[in-house]
């Protein structure tokens, strides 16, 4: 009889214990607050991004006109293909109607001080001035978003970590002022962690007497989403923005931002990073902010943005980092 309780008792202890050994496991997977050893990224002011890019040769300055061209080259595709739904269709026909011209028309309204307050330039406000609709002046006046990127990796107990900081800037208003996006991606494997607190966003909001306001962003605030074919996540940000500056509210526009993204993996050894500027066209509510979709592009980098971006640089979905390996 006493041997038949002793095995009971270690039965019933032994299936104690099987829940508190499966919570050993998981705890183990999940990084410590020592763990984490990137060294923490700064929030940089407009003029030290500007600074990084113009100092960084792999910058990509990419035109806004060229963008507006190319979404207008997707946009009667997607109208001949006969496949579109109406909600494309009607937005197909937003972007192919959109006139870029309109608004040099409305810049030409403007007195030379606000135009300068925009940041033009004097020679650009010549064009505005004498303004004849070619491509070339479109172009020449058109916004110019410069992006770059700088990536970090390292391998601890708690596995392979990536980490991404980039900014991007603007060199004067975008046309198309909407919802934007910071937004990268690793490969299957790596997933972001949102736990750590490096992960982060800042942007620097200019007004039109150029007083500064700054918008900060946290792990809490990146939208993300898991794939079969990698994980992308971002902050979004409104372009314009009323804004508290000094003692009034006025309206501002992001001219630029940086932003800082981990991801990390137990036991996937190989990674690659990608990174880009989302811009919403005209053709996506203010209000939708940036989501993911399952659908794969058709050329650039799988960032998966739901139809209504560009990306920025390359205007082909991005950068690209070089595959790393954890040795």
């Amino acid at each position: 009889m006493k041997k038949m309780l002793t095995m009971v008792m270690v039965g019933i202890m032994m299936c104690s214990l099987i829940p508190y050994a499966f919570a050993i496991e998981d705890v183990s997977d999940e990084p410590n607050e020592g763990d984490y050893i990137f060294e923490p990224e700064p929030n940089l002011t407009h003029e030290e991004i500007v600074a990084m890019l113009e100092s960084d040769p792999s910058t990509i300055v990419s035109n806004e006109y060229d963008a507006i061209l190319q979404e207008k080259a997707r946009a009667e595709k997607l109208l001949a293909s006969g496949k579109a739904s109406p909600i494309e269709i009607a937005a197909a026909k937003m972007t192919v109607n959109y006139d870029p011209a309109e608004k040099i028309y409305q810049l030409q309204e403007k007195p030379d001080k606000e135009l300068k307050e925009m940041g033009l330039s004097e020679k650009q406000i010549q064009i505005v001035r004498n303004f004849e609709g070619t491509d070339a002046e479109l172009r020449a006046i058109a916004a110019n978003c410069s992006v770059s990127g700088n990536p970090k990796y390292t391998k601890n107990a708690s596995g392979q970590w990536a980490k991404i900081t980039f900014a991007f800037s603007w060199d004067k208003e975008p046309v198309w002022q909407m919802r934007d996006a910071l937004v990268a991606q690793a490969s299957p494997g790596f997933l972001p962690d949102t736990k750590v607190a490096d992960i982060k966003c800042n942007i620097n909001y200019k007004s039109p007497t150029n007083e500064v306001s700054y918008e900060y962003f946290t792990g809490n605030d990146l939208k993300l989403k898991s794939f079969s074919s990698g994980c992308p996540a971002g902050f979004s940000f409104n372009v314009m923005e009323n804004r508290h500056v000094g003692l009034i509210d006025c309206r501002c526009f992001a001219q630029s931002g940086m932003a800082t993204i981990v991801f990390r993996s137990i036991d996937t050894h190989q990674v690659q990073l990608s990174y880009g500027y989302a811009q919403a066209t005209m053709a996506v509510s203010p209000s939708i902010g940036i989501s993911f979709s399952d659908k794969k592009p058709s050329v650039g980098l799988n960032f998966m943005l739901s139809s209504g971006y560009t990306m920025y640089p390359k205007n082909e979905g991005g950068v690209a980092c070089a595959p790393h390996f954890f040795t």
